[in-house]
């Protein structure tokens, strides 16, 4: 099973079927993280009052869609890399980030969520793309890489 398939497992289980029922907070604490605004880089740490559980730091300057992928990339961080960076070489540091890019992506907008019916008006790249970002509230670049995965997908016979 891959990483999309584990976190396409995880919605399921939380009884998560719709864009708009994906409250990363929610599903942050679901897996033992809590976030908490601060006013620098995002990152991931033991949680300073629960055991087994991390804080999740999240740069309150960003702007919701960013904010999102944030707390989905620290939440990576979390569910899957145990390890602290200061331990780990620079290979697998850049391995991390990479997952953790992809987790985001497939976390906030699973490809199974995008129905046919909803896009069917659309005609050009950009606005697809667009509908991507405004339905499940993500930056552009997060749109384009899985406006590009589905339609890739529908191209092989897959989802649509």
């Amino acid at each position: 099973m891959n990483l999309e398939q584990h976190i396409n497992k995880l919605l399921d289980y939380l009884g998560i079927l719709y864009p708009h029922q994906i409250d990363i907070e929610a599903i942050a604490y679901a897996c033992k993280a809590e976030v908490f605004p601060t006013p620098i880089r995002s990152h991931c740490i033991p949680h300073p009052t629960k055991s087994g559980w991390s804080g999740l730091y999240i740069n309150e300057q960003l702007p919701l869609p960013e904010w999102r992928q944030a707390v989905a990339h620290e939440l990576c961080h979390h569910v899957l890399h145990v390890a602290s960076h200061l331990e780990i070489s620079k290979l697998h540091i850049q391995r991390h980030e990479i997952q953790a890019s992809h987790f985001a992506e497939y976390l906030l907008v699973p490809l199974h969520m995008i129905n046919h019916d909803d896009i069917a008006h659309i005609n050009y790249i950009n606005e697809g793309i667009r509908w991507i970002a405004e339905e499940f509230i993500v930056p552009l670049d997060l749109a384009k890489n899985r406006w590009s995965m589905f339609n890739s997908l529908c191209a092989l016979g897959g989802e649509r």
